[in-house]
């Protein structure tokens, strides 16, 4: 590869052409009257961007390395920018050494647009000029200046490395760096259906932001975010942010928020399976030069984020927006807060969207203040799908046994491990809070009930000695057939004072019109002290009004359902009136227990001598040879027999030529019949390439199992493959085992041997044992 060096831009012009590096680097000459543009309103010009285009569709970069030749605070400069262009390849490039750069690629209006196999890494500013806007790091940034907006693009492979401020930038504008922002709003210019994929975001201020609406984010991997992880804002609305891993976040995992840009309502994202570890995280921050941090110089060495309320999943609208969030769905993510960050999932009073939000099925511990925290509205919840372990109470995991599960909770309460303190088995909700405020533990499961019912509730309470109380008591929230909130009924029995032994506070209440499921709650308010609540218990009664018969059922209301015999019986005051009916009379009657039934046998306890002979037990010869078979007959064992078994390694390491094609490994000849055939298989790259690789069992033609597996663009990569068949054969036949992969070129392996710590030629082998 080598080195060009360029004062202006390089313009693509011409529809289905590009530009092929083969890993050259293209360096921005920072000399005064080359890339020298220091505004943010010049940033697309002949001295701001690299390479250009404007309008030619399917156009493509491949393969180069991009950076100015000295790193100048201040600039506003671009890799690549792209305008109107449909279908750009960007691959294979990486980019790094610029400051003020919206966008290091960035693009407008460009539909089909796919970045694979990039990196963008180490750069920063420590400016103080201009707005927040204006000081932006991005990597890739779609439709900041768009007309109609940028759709169906994929972002794919890519790598996103510290891309920071200093602490000057941060303290005037904040931590300005993003990986991926797509920009476009609404439905006038829209950033629309992206796939962001399989990326690892490291070291900046937040990974993906989105105000765009229906893109995917998933399977991406986010570490060290200051800000988010994922952020979806200003009306971003019908996005999917799924399957990712995000970890060490200072502020929050997902972020959703309404915006004051825009009065379109963000509605309907879905944040589904992922998994959030650490945020709050203390320490330093590390800028890209490797040495200004600011986390230790302004905050005296502690979390920068400790007096914010961070959030594994945080929803809330900036003061003076214009629009909420709606519709939000959170279900199945794992959520462990590392005992720093404060709320599992929080949703702030100005959030908005009453009832419109739903958190199903996440499991969330470590948190420092509270599980979930609705402070202003309320998140429906929809995990019915359990199983109740006592049927009658419609309050599930009622006494804690399974942890916290189905349970949702506000500050100041736990769920732990306590016997010692615990009204039943291990398990007991405490309140620590000693704030003043009111504060509930309420279920999160869902039961039925129509309007008029009358639901009963019980939660046994007790508290420390001198716990200072006004409030400890438990109530009833209603939700209608939508699961919005209704109402809470009127409170039940209430402890005031210090309560050293286990009491039952209850409430009777009849369900509001319009009610269609509820959940039992207790509600506690005390400045010291401790309370312990168990074993909380509810039911519904239903109103007569609702029974199928009402009031008293008589026999001739059952009509041509019972006989007039039937009736009468049942009609009889006492059991004199009803032998009458039967025609019994006076007459005694002997206890069934005083006669042995007509069919009866007898235990082996009553048999106390004597032999009971063979040929009583069995047909056929007994002896010292033979056993009793279930059928009644006395038998010889069988003979026993012999396992067959067939095996071959692999001697030597097989190359896979050519792509799509399958190469033969070990191979063992098997005769007619039913066999367990198992292979394993030892696969490497010794160069560069990410490919998709196919393991098969096969005799050529037919095939008996198959695996595949993807591996990355990197040298040395290893995979392994294990398979196992039954092959029912009628006719000696040749068993193969065959690896086939995606790209050619050479450098692919099939191996003898493993490449590190070999221990001996079976790294690749295929056997064989005879089933019938």
């Amino acid at each position: 590869s080598k080195s060009s060096k360029i004062t202006s831009s390089l313009e693509i012009t011409s529809a289905d052409t590009g530009i092929i590096g083969n890993g050259a680097r293209i360096i921005m000459s920072m000399a005064a009257g080359h890339f020298d543009n220091g505004t943010y309103a010049g940033r697309y010009g002949t001295n701001a961007v690299a390479i250009r285009a404007s309008g030619p569709a399917g156009i493509f970069a491949r393969d180069l390395r991009i950076a100015p030749d000295i790193w100048v605070d201040d600039r506003y400069l671009k890799a690549f920018h792209f305008d109107g262009c449909h279908g750009v390849q960007l691959s294979g490039t990486e980019a790094w050494n610029f400051s003020r750069a919206k966008g290091v690629v960035s693009l407008d209006d460009c539909d089909g647009m796919v970045i694979r196999d990039c990196h963008f890494h180490d750069c920063w500013t420590n400016s103080t000029a201009g707005t927040a806007t204006e000081s932006q790091i991005t990597a890739i940034e779609a439709d900041d200046n768009a007309t109609t907006g940028s759709r169906f693009g994929i972002v794919a492979n890519c790598r996103f490395e510290n891309l920071t401020t200093g602490n000057a930038a941060r303290a005037a504008n904040g931590y300005q760096t993003d990986g991926v922002n797509l920009q476009g709003i609404g439905t006038v210019k829209p950033s629309l259906g992206w796939i962001i994929t399989d990326c690892q975001f490291s070291n900046l201020g937040e990974g993906v932001d989105i105000f765009g609406d229906e893109n995917i984010v998933s399977n991406n991997r986010f570490d060290r975010c200051f800000g988010a992880g994922v952020k979806l804002i200003h009306g971003a609305s019908r996005n999917r942010v799924t399957g990712n891993v995000i970890t060490n976040c200072g502020y929050v995992g997902v972020l959703l928020g309404g915006s004051t840009v825009t009065a379109i309502d963000a509605d309907g994202n879905q944040i589904i399976g992922n998994t959030i570890r650490n945020v709050m995280i203390s320490g330093d921050w590390v800028n890209a030069d490797g040495g200004k941090s600011y986390d230790a110089a302004l905050y005296g060495g502690a979390a920068a984020w400790e007096s914010t309320t961070t959030a594994g999943i945080r929803m809330d609208t900036p003061t003076g927006a214009t629009s909420i969030l709606t519709n939000t769905s959170m279900s199945g993510n794992d959520i462990d807060l590392g005992s720093t960050g404060k709320h599992g999932i929080f949703a702030e009073s100005t959030a908005g969207g009453s009832s419109t939000q739903v958190a199903d099925s996440n499991r969330i511990v470590n948190f420092s203040v509270s599980e979930i925290l609705d402070s202003a509205f309320r998140i429906g919840f929809r995990d019915r799908a359990r199983l109740h372990d006592d049927t009658s109470n419609t309050s599930w995991n009622g006494s804690f046994e399974r942890g916290d599960a189905g349970w949702l909770r506000q500050t100041g309460w736990a769920i732990e491990k306590n016997p010692a303190e615990a009204r039943s088995g291990n398990w007991v909700a405490v309140n620590t809070s000693t704030a003043g405020v009111s504060v509930d533990i309420r279920g999160q499961n869902f039961s039925g009930v129509v309007p008029g019912d009358t639901v009963y509730a019980e939660a046994w309470i007790r508290s420390s000695a001198g716990a200072v109380f006004d409030l400890c008591r438990t109530f009833i929230w209603w939700y209608g057939k939508d699961y919005g909130f209704l109402s809470t009924s009127s409170p039940g029995s209430n402890f005031a004072a210090e309560q050293l032994s286990y009491a039952a506070t209850t409430v009777v209440a009849t369900a509001p019109a319009n009610a269609a499921y509820y959940v039992a709650a207790v509600q506690v308010r005390k400045t010291a002290g401790t309370i312990w609540v168990d074993d909380i218990w509810s039911t519904t009664q239903a109103s007569a009004s609702k029974r199928l018969l009402p009031g008293s059922v008589t026999t001739s209301q059952l009509g041509g359902d019972i006989t007039a015999a039937g009736k009468a019986l049942l009609d009889d005051a006492d059991t004199s009136a009803q032998r009458a009916t039967l025609g019994l009379g006076s007459a005694s009657l002997q206890d069934s227990s005083a006669f042995a039934a007509a069919n009866h046998g007898h235990g082996a306890s009553d048999i106390t001598s004597g032999i009971i002979g063979t040929a009583r037990l069995g047909s056929g010869t007994a002896n010292g040879s033979t056993y009793l078979r279930g059928d009644g007959t006395w038998a010889t064992p069988s003979g026993g027999g012999s396992i067959v078994n067939v095996s071959a390694a692999l001697s030597g390491d097989v190359e896979l030529a050519s792509p799509n094609t399958f190469f033969d490994g070990p191979s063992v000849t098997l005769a007619a019949g039913t066999w367990l055939v198992s292979a394993q298989a030892t696969y490497q790259r010794t160069t560069t390439s990410s490919a998709q690789v196919t393991a098969r069992i096969s005799d050529g033609t037919n095939h008996f199992a198959s695996q595949n597996a993807y591996h990355f663009s990197t040298s040395g990569m290893t995979l392994g493959f294990a398979m196992t068949a039954i092959a029912t054969l009628t006719a000696s036949t040749d068993i193969k085992l065959q690896l086939a992969m995606s790209v050619g070129g050479g450098g692919s392996f099939i191996k003898a041997a493993v490449p590190n710590n070999a221990s001996g030629a079976n790294a690749t082998q295929i056997t064989a044992i005879r089933l019938a």
